[in-house]
């Protein structure tokens, strides 16, 4: 999926009316300090100019202004100050205000001459103030037609991280398509430099009583990206389809991501810090990969419907409540995660939370599988089904390692025949390395294949030793 959409958050994205038929290949560009919500922001590398064209949206400043902009009900534009290039071809002209004529962004598709060009749809315009290049500041903040307001499904944006400061808040609304979904992008220096720690764009909402990201379209794709202290939600999905990659919410003032729509994916996100969940998982189908949860006031990853949910190859440690808290008549595949000191208090210790809690008096579903997971050090047990109800015999639970736990390995749920009891040996779980040592390495399911042809040699938990190699691992 090309999902694309601008770059960040915290926008109220309308529906777009009639008029503002932006190209859906349109990119846009935002940069908080070093931008103006006068300049034109938007390129599309769709159309060509004589001689090329030149993406005049990645720099601060615009271009060029305007202030006898004029259309008379077509698509030719005109200025007496005979400004046009060829170079300008593709960017957007930004109609801040007009004697007549409707405010927006329009884009240059053809250059006549210098004072003439074609947009890409007709209007009429009398006495027209705007700019043309520079990137804009943000998503709302334009006094007419906002950028939000503007964007159509398939549009890219680009959030510059380095040096910008950010703070806005809103609701990512308009809609993709599994064609043309929206992305929301962050970059340090370049477009797809992929950053990760403080070069990412942060979206600083400290003491702000609201959510940081609402996301209420579908089909959204999130990368590169942190929002911190968030009043409430650091972020909230309410529409299905989407994907976060390397995403980080920290210090939320209740849950980090807040995912209530189904087929959703949390790629090597990390939650922490945050005063309720980690992640909360609402709906069906949704996945968490490769994440780092750690350090919630509450719990680490909550699921309360439990419908097909799946966590895999991640590190769940030192939440205050259970690691995972699975409710419902859990549907899940939990595999290859190491689930580490979830403890009530600051330090690993004695007290009722679990590794693994499965909240329910009914058996397992028939899809639930549990294996290849570290199981450490935490307040409790290891894995605890709050009743003894039902056999289990429906879920598939072997090959976990369990260790110094305060209480049992498992509670009202069987042992797997090939479980372990090996001391990890982490390189620094205190400090976030959880680097096993040679105990539980290439101690991972299946092991020997059927027919007994071929051996793989999976270590146990989320972190491979430079030998090991989890199936569910996804890496940059």
């Amino acid at each position: 999926m090309r999902m694309v959409l601008g770059t960040f958050l915290l926008i109220v994205f309308l529906v777009h009316t009639a008029f503002a038929a932006i190209p859906a290949t349109a990119v846009w560009e935002v940069r908080p300090t070093t931008g103006s919500n006068l300049n034109g922001g938007g390129y599309d590398s769709a159309f060509t100019g004589v001689g090329g064209s030149v993406d005049y949206t990645q720099q601060d400043a615009a271009q060029i202004s305007f202030t006898d902009l004029s259309a008379v009900a077509s698509t030719t534009l005109t200025s007496a100050a005979a400004g046009f290039t060829a170079a300008m071809v593709g960017n957007a002209v930004h109609l801040e205000s007009a004697a007549v004529g409707t405010p927006g962004y329009y884009f240059i598709t053809a250059f006549t001459d210098s004072s003439t060009v074609t947009i890409d749809r007709s209007t009429t315009i009398t006495t027209g103030v705007g700019k043309l290049g520079g990137a804009t500041a943000s998503y709302t903040g334009q006094t007419t037609t906002t950028l939000a307001a503007s964007l159509v499904a398939g549009n890219i944006g680009y959030h510059k991280g380095s040096g910008q400061t950010w703070n806005e808040a809103g609701v990512l609304g308009v809609a993709g398509t599994n064609a043309l979904p929206m992305v929301v992008e962050g970059y340090n220096t370049t477009r797809g430099d992929a950053p990760t720690g403080t070069l990412r764009p942060t979206n600083a909402r400290a003491g702000a009583g609201t959510i940081g990201i609402n996301i209420t379209g579908g089909f959204y794709i999130l990368k590169h990206l942190v929002v911190s202290g968030a009043g409430t939600i650091g972020i909230q999905l309410t529409a299905n389809f989407g994907i976060f990659r390397n995403v980080r919410v920290t210090g939320s003032g209740t849950v980090g991501f807040e995912i209530n729509a189904n087929d959703v994916q949390l790629i090597q996100c990390e939650a922490d810090l945050n005063v309720s969940q980690g992640i909360d998982l609402l709906g069906a189908r949704d996945r968490v990969v490769s994440s780092y949860v750690h350090h919630n006031t509450m719990l680490g990853i909550q699921s309360t419907t439990s419908l097909d949910v799946s966590i895999l190859s991640s590190i769940i440690a030192r939440n205050s409540g259970h690691g995972i808290w699975l409710t419902g008549t859990p549907d899940a595949l939990i595999v290859g995660n190491t689930i580490d000191c979830n403890s009530s208090a600051v330090s690993c210790g004695s007290s009722a939370v679990d590794g693994i809690n499965i909240n329910t008096s009914t058996d397992f579903d028939a899809g639930s599988v549990i294996t290849n997971n570290i199981l450490s050090n935490n307040g409790r047990d290891g894995i605890r089904k709050v009743t003894s109800t039902g056999t289990n015999s429906n879920a598939y639970l072997d090959y976990n390692n369990y260790f110094g736990n305060v209480g049992a390995a498992r509670t009202n749920v069987a042992a797997g025949p090939h479980d372990l009891a090996l001391n990890p040996t982490y390189a620094d779980a205190g400090g976030g390395n959880y680097a096993i040592g040679t105990n539980v390495q290439a101690q991972g399911f299946p092991g020997l294949f059927p027919a007994g042809l071929s051996r793989g040699y999976l270590d146990l938990g989320a972190v491979q030793s430079k030998g090991g190699g989890n199936v569910f691992q996804i890496f940059p």
